[in-house]
């Protein structure tokens, strides 16, 4: 064999063994195509999974605990302890009259039995969607502690809106604690403090998300679980 029929025949070979692995190249680039596709097609599809990575507005800077107003710490253990006398004794309530019936017209606590409307009572701001009062701040706690889990957040709640009801107690502090049972349900507890006293409560309705990034103007963030 001349030298010609030698390359000839040597590139013949290096084409044979090169033909597997272009065939194979192809048919991985099939399907990678082929999944991309579907990948499509079912993210249009299927409702995406929700995301439960904490995110706050402005991004906390991270300060100890201990480094907080000390009733951040009461409250906590408090809660923990599932402590209500405690609680009740750390609440700030304020002086209304009471109504018989809350109405789209008429606001106000209801008047605990055998109080007659229009009589003045201590009342604390106390929410679970709605906008409402609490007169009775044992069995108030008792339902805020029973569904509390861990303190999530801490933040500084500002300057109030400029539309805030003047009966509602803005409060300095935000304490938000994790639901017990479901951590990242909208079943997320809110303590709001000022001067070291409990002035308003929520229970439920938010994320603990929810309650740092819905508000506005959103409260500054001093410290989270890790």
């Amino acid at each position: 064999m001349n030298v010609i029929d030698e390359n000839t025949a040597a590139r013949g070979a290096r084409s044979q063994r090169r033909r597997p692995l272009l065939l194979a190249c192809a048919l991985a680039g099939m399907a990678a195509l082929s999944c991309d596709g579907d990948a499509a097609t079912t993210a249009d599809e299927a409702t995406p999974a929700p995301s439960f990575t904490a995110t706050f507005s402005p991004s906390p800077a991270q300060t100890r605990l201990e480094e907080l107003p000390a009733v951040v710490v009461v409250v906590r253990d408090a809660f923990l302890q599932r402590d209500v006398e405690q609680l009740v004794g750390l609440t700030s309530p304020v002086s209304l009259p009471c109504v018989a019936e809350v109405t789209d017209k008429v606001k106000g606590p209801v008047c605990p039995a055998g109080v007659s409307p229009g009589t003045a009572v201590q009342a604390l701001p106390f929410t679970v969607c709605q906008g409402g009062w609490t007169t009775d701040f044992p069995e108030a706690f008792a339902r805020m502690t029973e569904r509390a889990g861990r303190l999530a957040v801490v933040a500084e709640m500002g300057k109030a809106p400029a539309d805030w009801p003047q009966a509602y107690t803005y409060g300095d502090l935000l304490l938000v604690f994790e639901p017990r049972d479901e951590p990242k349900s909208i079943d997320a507890v809110a303590i709001y403090v000022e001067d070291g006293r409990i002035v308003r409560a929520q229970n439920g309705c938010r994320t603990v998300e929810g309650f740092v990034n819905q508000d506005d103007p959103k409260p500054t963030v001093l410290w989270t679980a890790q």
